[in-house]
């Protein structure tokens, strides 16, 4: 064997060892990339579903926001005009009207009324309290009582129920 040869072998063995470790180290750098790559997605992924679920709550919060408005737009007077109006309709007669005192909650605050009314039937009183209760002003009815009124006489068409009702209205702060 020449000496040559020899030089030339181990000039390529060290060229082949030189090139087998940088292959081995830009493998295993590589690795480590793959593996800050998956993190970021794993990371943008979790990112998104987290713009999505703010997006969904903003969407919420601005219904909120127009259902406060919308039930917060009541005074007394204009609530006591919705009641003496549903009450035309459902050809119900308002024989006492009389606010109660307003309650304070730390998220509302409730509004109450008294009323007395009379009707001919059932049938009024009844139509008026699904008419009250399906108004979009939201009213709930606390409390019902229903008596004779003693005005019933045979063969006229005086009013023979009467009615105490309770009836609660909520304002959002």
């Amino acid at each position: 064997m020449d000496i040559n040869n020899i030089i030339s072998y181990r000039n390529r063995a060290v060229n082949i060892g030189i090139i087998v470790l940088a292959i081995a180290i830009s493998y295993g750098m590589y690795n480590k990339q793959l593996a800050v790559i998956e993190s970021l997605k794993h990371t943008k992924d979790t990112e998104i579903k987290k713009n999505t679920a703010l997006g969904g709550i903003a969407e919420l919060e601005k219904r909120v926001k127009l259902y406060r408005d919308f039930v917060n737009k009541k005074d007394s007077s204009t609530l006591i005009n919705s009641l003496n109006r549903i009450a035309r309709e459902a050809g119900i007669n308002i024989t006492s009207l009389k606010p109660g005192r307003p309650q304070d909650f730390p998220m509302y605050a409730k509004d109450s009324f008294s009323i007395v009314i009379t009707a001919k039937s059932f049938n009024q009183l009844a139509r008026f309290i699904s008419r009250l209760e399906s108004h979009t002003d939201i009213f709930i009815i606390e409390n019902l009582s229903v008596r004779p009124s003693g005005r019933f006489e045979e063969g006229e068409s005086k009013d023979f129920l009467s009615a105490d009702l309770t009836v609660n209205t909520v304002t959002f702060k």
